[in-house]
């Protein structure tokens, strides 16, 4: 009988206590029933909408109007860092994290713990001999505007600042311009080297990294505090015209050469002087490989791509196939080799 009693009293409680609920707390039923609840929803006719491609926008290049340092006239932001436009050359502007030792003593017992810090890695590209007025200049205007809300002092905000797609360093050398622009979320850049300008004018010099060098695939490798920045083996061309009016591409011999320490230009061959030559290097934040070397029957294993996508955390997704029994994989679904040929899905992050 007690029981009985009990269950009545808890049931009458709960009854009061959801009157009370709904005549005293109208404001959390109302959102609960609209996402809006300080919002009529008959009143509103233009509701903000989030678009789904947002994180699909293709690297831009902001100007700048005052809401960041004046030496900067543009800027753009990758996955791994800001690039910086100058007058003086490009500045590459990292920020991570790290993990560090961090050891405690307690009651005689040594522990080591990893802790991230963040740090700021400044890497530049500059510009050696050239000329002193260069003229910086946008290119491919993009609807795409930015706005900068910062504190309340609304005469500090910054609106409807423009973007574009490219940015032009003009007559960099005589008869030479830099064309800076963006392929998915990685930056590129081309020398354009018009009719009377000389390719062994292009020098430009490295300054706060660690160590570079040009290795045996003729990359050029800069090593930074952040990590490794590789400018790929340049690609050069010209462009003709061919027999049914399109422009096919002639392919010029190029590859960088070591004027110094941190120093570098280019070496071309010969080419049509009286028409423009590209000289295209492409720049990696990151990379990696995959593959295992023993195939079942004992000989060298194979492995091939099938296709690879990347997400907007700049994380690469490869589908991919192996016949080695050692292929190295880390969280894996299934660490068995079940076959003459495995199937791969392999997630790869910028570490």
């Amino acid at each position: 009988m007690r029981a009985k009693y009990f269950s009545i009293i808890l049931f009458l409680l709960a009854g009061v206590f959801l009157i009370g609920t709904l005549s005293g707390d109208n404001v959390s039923l109302n959102k609960i029933n609209d996402p809006h609840p300080l919002i009529k929803s008959p009143e509103v006719k233009n509701r903000v909408k989030p678009d789904l491609n947002f994180g699909n926008i293709p690297l831009y290049f902001t100007h700048n109007k005052g809401q960041v340092d004046k030496r900067a006239l543009f800027y753009a932001k990758t996955q791994g860092y800001t690039l910086w436009i100058t007058k003086g050359g490009l500045i590459f502007d990292s920020i991570g994290n790290k993990k560090a030792d961090i050891r405690s003593k307690k009651s005689e017992v040594r522990s080591r713990n990893k802790v991230e810090t963040s740090f700021r890695d400044v890497s530049r590209l500059l510009f050696i001999g050239a000329n002193k007025n260069i003229e910086i200049l946008p290119l491919k205007e993009q609807k795409l505007k930015v706005n900068y809300f910062k504190g309340s002092d609304k005469s500090k905000w910054v609106a409807s600042i423009p973007t574009s797609g490219a940015v032009l360093y003009k007559n960099v050398y005589k008869n030479i311009d830099l064309r800076v622009y963006g392929i998915d979320k990685q930056i590129e850049y081309d020398w354009i080297v018009h009719p009377g300008g000389n390719t062994d004018d292009i020098k430009f010099e490295y300054k706060s990294v660690k160590d570079i060098k040009i290795n045996k695939k003729g990359d050029l490798d800069i090593t930074t505090q952040f990590g490794k920045l590789t400018h790929k083996k340049p690609f050069a061309y010209q462009n003709t015209v061919g027999a049914n009016g399109d422009s096919p591409k002639i392919e010029i011999r190029s590859e960088f050469k070591q004027i110094s320490k941190n120093s570098f230009g280019f070496i071309t061959g010969e080419y049509d002087i009286t028409k423009p030559l590209v000289i295209d290097p492409l720049i990696l934040h990151y990379s990696s490989h995959y593959g295992g070397s023993t195939s079942s029957w004992g000989g060298n294993g194979q492995n091939w791509g099938v296709d690879i996508k990347a997400d907007n955390n700049g994380i690469a997704y490869v589908a991919a196939q192996t016949t080695s029994i050692d292929f190295p994989v880390v969280g894996e679904y299934d660490s068995t080799f079940d076959g003459d040929i495995d199937g791969l899905i392999l997630k790869i992050d910028t570490t």
